[in-house]
């Protein structure tokens, strides 16, 4: 357990990243925003362990899943609250394998206490979402 909070504290000590999400864009740039996706998500459960830092710079693990997977990252529902361009480690609770990945967006629920969050994978890593050993 200590290489996963070495590994994702590693960047908690790095410049952080400030990039834009999607709610803080205006409208009209939204609407016009490519694709900018690697490659296609489809929808799939996968059951994770998600470990990081949240907004308050605080350590959090959380037993989540997937909704949508893509062999450039996926889509995970969140209740910590985290921020577009962090780092997190993912777990795959099925296959125990771990896949850094980073923050690209966030859609927050106001009347929900989580959040579906966009990740990438610091490498490409198809085989990653495997539901068996």
């Amino acid at each position: 357990m200590s290489r996963i909070w070495n590994l994702v504290n590693s960047h908690h000590q790095e410049a952080e990243v400030h990039t834009l999400s999607l709610e803080d864009m205006p409208h009209a740039v939204r609407a016009a925003a490519p694709e900018r996706r690697q490659s296609p998500r489809t929808n799939a459960y996968v059951p994770l362990f998600v470990y990081g830092y949240d907004s308050a710079k605080q350590p959090f693990h959380q037993d989540t899943h997937t909704m949508q997977v893509s062999a450039n990252g996926g889509l995970v529902r969140l209740d910590a609250n985290v921020r577009c361009g962090q780092k997190l480690l993912l777990m795959n609770r099925v296959t125990k394998r771990e896949q850094e990945c980073y923050v690209v967006a966030l859609t927050k629920h106001a009347k929900r206490a989580h959040s579906h969050v966009a990740v990438s994978f610091t490498q490409p890593a198809p085989g990653f979402w495997k539901t068996r050993s």
